[in-house]
């Protein structure tokens, strides 16, 4: 088999390193462990590469996610994954404390593939194309994904509202 030159290689990975990098950060709280998958993800690669297989975006994207699995396995807290969406939303978002709140909240009753699409989405700005490669699925069931997470979102935020409302002595149409 006649190797391939490491210029194709570092090719490879100026088209990707930013890619894989915003994928990380935009998946795990502490911003250095997401730096160490990313490189580890890069370290995967090359030694695919040195031993002649072959790397695609899908696989890479593969990779990553397995290692940000991994991270979790060791060292799941619920509070690291709060972190992160509250720096998600005070980063990429004008929404006051209490719509924080309530769309944290919301958040939490979605599956996680569900999170995870709308994450990648609306905070990590991917294109359907890209969380489809990342979430290994098809364009077309991004979109039902997403289509399925936004009803549940605002299903929820309108209870939250509703529930909010009623709290404070308000009027309510919980049809509206």
């Amino acid at each position: 088999m006649r190797r391939r030159p490491d210029a194709e290689f570092v090719e490879f990975h100026v088209a990707n390193v930013l890619r894989v990098r915003r994928y990380t950060e935009g998946q795990v709280p502490d911003q250095n462990a997401a730096h160490d998958i990313a490189q580890e993800t890069w370290a995967a690669a090359w030694v695919r590469w040195q031993e002649g297989g072959r790397i695609t975006s899908k696989w890479l994207f593969g990779v990553a996610k397995n290692k940000i699995k991994d991270y979790f396995r060791a060292r799941y807290r619920a509070e690291d994954l709060e972190e992160a969406m509250t720096r998600a939303f005070e980063e990429r978002t004008e929404l006051d404390t209490f719509e924080k709140v309530a769309l944290a909240e919301a958040m939490r009753t979605l599956e996680e593939r569900d999170r995870q699409a709308i994450r990648l989405t609306y905070w990590g700005g991917y294109s359907a194309s890209e969380v489809a490669v990342m979430l290994e699925t098809s364009v077309a069931n991004v979109w039902k994904i997403l289509s399925r997470a936004r009803k549940l979102l605002l299903a929820e935020l309108r209870e939250a509202d509703a529930e909010a409302a009623a709290a404070v002595g308000g009027d309510t149409d919980a049809n509206d």
